[in-house]
């Protein structure tokens, strides 16, 4: 298309979410075989697309036929939906409530997230792929999968009773897309509407191209964005063509962004051939968009008055043409499928619909047998399988992390219907990176490699690499399927180092490094994608530099334990949850028996738990509490202060510096309450937050080297930017009846 860019798919995925009903709501189409046929072309142009709704509005309130549509990018995602039956009333109230961030992101549901996959959930800035140990970037940066799933959920069953036949929708409908290898136009009339609609839009580099046979496809617009020859080759007579595309930028400072740069050589390969189609069509109607930029996705519903002016003005005309080849006009207005005082983007009820799937076929599978799908899917039964019990599977599958996009289709064949998933594997070794800035540690980059089936199904080695001011290194084998689907063993070895601070009377006194390297093996059961219980052996080597009087240790010693531990998360979001729960249970049991230099018995629980209260407003409660009994060294202490910038850092206590209370044993309990000051659905920030923060806890030196006889209070107050890519930005105040004013500051996600 003209000018589509990485929102555009998305602008028009969420107009899917209805369409579940479309098949209830189809139009009685006038027979055509006595006189012309009309077609109505939409071109593609990004989020200038939203004027495709005021023209189809324009020209069905006239009572213009519409006997054919073909549409291209944006347009055939506009023309696709409402040829099943969609209003135009609807069009405009979905794209109104699209969340565009939300849509563009490819991040599964945490919820069904596969337990061990969530700690790497959606922190890395870039993700590479490695093969024959070179760096492969990926074809590219979105894979589209929510979109996909969207796509699939709101078109399978209209498609399905249409016989996956195009003419046999409530409008006859046409998608363009482009063959990347040979560059010409690929032309969807049958088969799977949503894949169809879903390589029409493909836009390249920004969205992967849609695997389709011997091929692939890629954006429609690179090869007919305007595609009246299209329309004239499938019996059109009367060519109605909408163009939204963008014109070529002509000063060097409109070019801005990756963005710009795609859309302009996008533009170059298609604007000669624009001109033609537009000399071949019998009318052009063209929207004034001038000023949009393509990529503008939150003005695209004001553009809806846009198309209608544009039409307006051009019906008269139109319909003289018409009259002319004896076509006359319609008297045919579309009820909506759609109820605006109840309709909720976020919770749209599916359709009651069912399908009694009689055959399950998998396409795409190279290293995983069908075992691993089968088992996490519903199998074929003689009731019906709604369409939200198939998109669940297909969430399923995806948030295992195994797959890079999950897919299906409904076919019918000799009165059976057929189930077909088609699966992408991920690359066998992933690369991804990531950078985040605070007071604490400065700069901290994390590498991140999965390399999956290493040597054997289910078996996946990885390395995890912090490196900054503190330096975390982990290689690792993750063994699934050990005895059933539920157990994992998890064996890895390990190097660590940070320095931890030192504080006498509020003060800060020194610091010491800790350096640790050692091993650990683990024997996990999976409960489901909400926690795990963990059985774990470990021995490690601790140096420790740099120290004072007090926390002091002359040569390396080891530590030797086990423990037990439960987990358990169901978080919707991880930086800035609005309803779940997170926490960790462990008992450790250090012995000289297990090889270790000390002996002493650990126990610690942590909890958070957040209530959404309305849209806007998140209650948060937090509890910690840590018991040791035995000789432990100092740095094996309960460590408590500062904002917890890294997964390994001091405890979170606003008003206190980091490591400032080093204790055997503490109770901490926390109150919290954070409030949305404005969601954008479009661009880089998402959301902006201010929130206000209570802590209070005791801790107990049972050494006697310092006893807390009083609790410690903080409070702290904070303004949070959430973003896209870089991550959040934090900025928090505190303060604690032991010290003055702290402020903390960090950028990125959390490691």
């Amino acid at each position: 298309m003209r000018g589509f860019n990485a929102f555009s798919f998305m602008v028009l995925a969420p107009l899917l979410f209805c369409a579940g009903e479309a098949a209830d709501n189809v139009n009685q189409r006038e027979s055509v075989s006595s006189r012309p046929r009309v077609a109505v072309v939409l071109s593609g142009g990004g989020a200038r697309g939203g004027a495709h709704i005021g023209v189809l509005r324009e020209l069905e309130s006239a009572g213009i036929p519409i006997d054919l549509i073909v549409g291209t990018s944006y347009g055939a995602l506009i023309g696709g939906l409402y040829a099943t039956g969609y209003s135009t009333e609807d069009l405009e109230l979905i794209i109104r409530s699209i969340d565009w961030n939300e849509i563009l992101s490819n991040a599964p549901r945490r919820k069904l997230l596969n337990f061990n996959n969530k700690a790497r959930d959606n922190r890395k800035l870039l993700d590479f792929q490695l093969k024959n140990f070179s760096i492969k970037l990926p074809i590219g940066l979105q894979a589209g999968q929510k979109v996909q799933q969207l796509l699939d959920r709101l078109s399978a069953q209209i498609v399905l009773e249409a016989g996956n036949d195009f003419d046999k929708l409530p409008i006859p409908f046409r998608a363009v897309a482009t063959d990347i290898l040979t560059g010409k136009a690929h032309v969807f009339g049958s088969g799977s509407l949503s894949t169809a609609m879903r390589a029409s839009a493909a836009f390249p580099g920004l969205f992967t191209p849609v695997d389709f046979g011997d091929t692939l496809l890629v954006d429609g617009g690179i090869a007919d964005n305007l595609p009246v020859d299209i329309a004239r080759g499938y019996g059109a007579d009367f060519v109605i063509a909408v163009d939204v595309a963008t014109p070529l930028k002509t000063h060097k400072e409109e070019i801005e962004s990756l963005i710009d740069v795609l859309n302009q050589v996008v533009t170059f390969q298609i604007e000669e051939d624009r001109h033609s189609k537009r000399r071949a069509a019998d009318f052009v109607i063209t929207p004034q968009l001038e000023g949009v930029s393509p990529t503008n996705f939150g003005r695209s519903p004001e553009l809806i008055e846009s198309g209608i002016e544009a039409a307006r003005k051009a019906v008269p005309e139109i319909q003289k043409l018409l009259q002319n080849r004896g076509i006359t006009n319609r008297s045919l207005r579309r009820a909506s499928l759609l109820d605006p005082a109840r309709f909720d983007l976020n919770h749209y009820e599916f359709s009651k619909k069912g399908v009694v799937i009689d055959e399950v076929k998998l396409e795409g599978l190279q290293n995983y047998p069908a075992a691993y799908v089968l088992e996490r899917i519903s199998s074929p039964s003689s009731n019906p399988v709604s369409l939200e019990s198939l998109d669940k599977d297909v969430a399923t599958l995806y948030g295992e992390g195994v797959f890079t996009s999950v897919s299906y289709r409904l076919e019918k064949h000799d009165q059976q219907t057929i189930l077909t998933y088609k699966l992408q594997e991920n690359p066998s070794v992933k690369a991804g990176l990531g950078i985040r800035y605070d007071r604490d540690y400065k700069f901290t980059v994390l590498v991140d490699l999965l390399g999956r089936n290493f040597r054997s199904s289910g078996s996946d080695f990885f390395f995890r690499g912090l490196f900054g001011d503190a330096n975390r290194l982990e290689l690792g084998l993750n063994r699934d399927h050990l005895f059933t689907k539920n157990f994992a063993f998890s064996p890895q070895i390990y190097y660590h180092s940070q320095e931890r601070l030192i504080f006498a009377d509020r003060t800060r006194a020194g610091d010491y490094s800790d350096e640790r390297a050692g091993f650990n093996a683990s024997l996990q059961y999976l409960l489901a994608n909400a926690g795990r219980l963990e059985m774990a052996y470990g021995v490690e080597r601790v140096a420790i530099d740099r120290w004072v009087v007090s926390f002091s240790q002359s040569s390396a010693k080891t530590l030797g334990r086990l423990t037990t531990a439960l987990e358990f998360d169901t978080l919707e979001d991880f930086e800035f949850p609005h309803f779940g729960s997170l926490g960790r249970a462990e008992f450790t049991w250090n012995d000289e028996s297990l090889g270790s230099s000390f002996s002493f018995r650990r126990a610690q629980a942590v909890a958070d738990h957040y209530v959404s209260l309305g849209l806007e407003n998140t209650l948060g409660f937090s509890a910690a509490l840590g018991r040791t009994r035995g000789n432990p060294p100092f740095y094996e202490l309960f460590y408590t202060g500062g904002a917890h910038n890294l997964s390994f850092s001091s405890a979170r206590f606003l008003g206190l510096s980091r490591d400032e209370i080093a204790s055997t044993d503490f109770a901490t309990a926390g109150l919290s309450f954070r409030r949305t000051l404005k969601h954008f659905k479009a661009g880089t920030i998402t959301d902006v937050y201010v929130g206000l923060h209570y802590n209070a806890g005791v801790f107990d030196r049972s050494d006697g080297q310092g006893k807390f006889g009083s609790p410690v209070h903080g409070f702290g107050m904070g303004f949070y930017v959430d973003s896209r890519g870089i991550g959040p930005i934090r900025i928090e105040l505190g303060r604690a009846n032991r010290r003055d004013l702290t402020v903390y500051f960090s950028l990125g996600h959390f490691f």
